[in-house]
């Protein structure tokens, strides 16, 4: 429904123009959804009347207390006595539809109110936690404030800001709510007037605490970079084929903005570090979605913790989401033993991944893909899925090299190629630990490295290729047919390792 509409204000305003008698605001910024109710009922000619179970009844800006209506009953029987034609928002309602007689007089409402010219708002973050109420409420969806919002505060509270320097904090607050903004913008001109990079800096330290402070997403330092990744140069020059496509120029020339890679894989193979690099190379933010918080329980698995995060990464947007490890978290959305919350978390998800359209460009890793369920991998939630194999003999040589230069050793010191093949069936992330170890074994004897230490360190790892024998077979299996090779060498004569 709502990408019928210009944007969620308009869709709030025609649902009560339209006549609904009762709105749920899918909100968590009271303030910014009073004020978006209050202009639409000015259009309408409607009064706003102000409930809370705090100060009870009270009109738009008033600080009066009427401690007679506190109860939302009292409440609900004193605005269908007035005369006038008004509108009802109710706040913090959510923990009193539980109670059999407000939920019913809710439910009976909406026969008496239309006529009336009235109606009641219901502000609260996620949907209606009352089944029975959702079918008979309109609900619309509160999006995060957009970038001309957040630079209208901007430009009200520091008037004298170039334009520039108004699209650098905006850009800095990726992630904030509007009212964190201002808060985060104010404490900046207090800090340092005039504002300058300090001040741009700690809105954007601010926007990333107020990410991680929603405990399911994590900012993350893009530090990496694809030339750190050796192979997988298919899998690069896809990414680097859509490095521009989340730009407005992008957009303006009619290219489609890229939803998101499934990267599937043996562990170690170095999917972790193609999130981070895809960010880096991109030049976007980076937010780690922990799905096992959820599935686990350790946050609660709910609809609107899910629905929040969804909507912090669209505020970041444009911005690169990270699904890490996703077979940890939905492995079983069955729902058996939790009331059906799995499943409608899944399925939430599931919606987000199919419908969004703000540009957050998702990489989804996983390796173990058995007890995925087979509808997350369907076209249109991501453009491509693509497998990491275990590398080739010519890609073990590369990373090989990459980790002896990031250690500040001259690679043409050593025999890369007899390197690679001591660490035949060996990850990524198992080449660079035998250069790791062969480096402790030189600096424990205080000597320079030497090929002979590495070759020792790859001698004594039972690389888990063997010990896992089984499963990398299997995950191979899946991949036939089902997945890109993310690394064109897979053609070649050497096209996989034999375990």
């Amino acid at each position: 429904m709502r990408g019928s509409f210009a944007n969620w204000e308009d869709e709030l305003d025609v649902t009560l123009r339209a006549g609904a008698p009762i709105v749920w605001l899918d909100s968590d910024e009271e303030p910014r959804a009073i004020a978006a109710i209050e202009r639409s009922s000015a259009r309408a000619q409607r009064s706003v009347t102000l409930w809370s179970c705090a100060r009870g009844l009270h009109p738009l800006r008033s600080s009066a207390v009427d401690t007679r209506t506190q109860d939302p009953l009292a409440a609900l029987d004193a605005f269908a006595r007035m005369d006038a034609r008004a509108v009802l928002v109710l706040l913090d309602v959510a923990p009193f539809l539980t109670q059999a007689l407000v939920a019913r007089r809710l439910r009976e409402a909406p026969s008496s109110l239309a006529s009336q010219g009235k109606a009641i708002v219901m502000v609260g973050a996620g949907p209606c936690p009352l089944a029975e109420l959702r079918a008979e409420s309109a609900r619309v969806v509160a999006a995060p404030p957009t970038s001309e919002e957040l630079a209208r505060v901007a430009r009200a509270l520091a008037p004298t800001l170039q334009e520039d320097a108004v699209r650098a904090i905006v850009t800095a607050a990726k992630g904030l709510r509007a009212d964190a903004f201002a808060l985060a913008l104010r404490r900046a001109i207090v800090r340092f007037d005039p504002i300058d990079h300090r001040a741009i800096e700690e809105v954007r330290r601010e926007g990333a605490r107020a990410i991680h402070d929603g405990a399911l997403l994590e900012p993350i330092d893009t530090d990496a970079s694809l030339d750190r990744l050796g192979g997988l140069d298919a899998l690069k020059r896809w990414l680097d084929l859509r490095a521009r496509a989340l730009t407005d120029e992008a957009r303006s020339f009619g290219v489609d903005a890229p939803r998101g890679v499934f990267v599937v894989g043996v562990q170690g193979g170095g999917k972790s570090t193609c999130a981070r690099a895809v960010a880096a190379r991109w030049g976007l933010p980076l937010l780690r979605f922990d799905i096992g918080r959820v599935f686990h329980g350790i946050v609660g698995a709910s609809e609107a913790n899910v629905r929040r995060a969804l909507a912090q990464a669209e505020s970041s947007a444009p911005c690169v989401l990270w699904l890490d490890e996703v077979n940890r978290g939905l492995s079983d959305v069955s729902g058996r033993g939790d009331s059906g919350i799995s499943g409608r978390v899944f399925a939430t998800l599931l919606t987000w991944l199919q419908d969004r359209d703000a540009p957050v460009f998702v990489v989804a890793t996983a390796n173990d893909v058995s007890a995925l369920p087979p509808e997350l991998l369907r076209k249109g939630r991501f453009d491509e899925v693509f497998f990491v194999d275990l590398p080739t003999r010519v890609e073990r040589s590369e990373i090989a090299r990459i980790h002896l230069a990031r250690r500040g050793r001259a690679t043409d010191e050593f025999d890369l190629d007899a390197l690679a093949d001591a660490c035949e069936a060996f990850s990524g992330a198992e080449i660079e630990q035998c250069v790791v170890t062969a480096l402790l074994y030189a600096f424990s004897e205080g000597r320079p490295l030497a090929q002979a230490d590495i070759v020792r360190a790859a001698r004594e790892t039972v690389p888990l290729a063997k010990t896992a024998r089984e499963s990398v077979e299997a995950l191979r299996r899946w991949a036939q047919g089902r997945a890109r090779p993310a690394s064109s060498m897979r053609d070649a004569i050497d096209h996989r390792v034999v375990l």
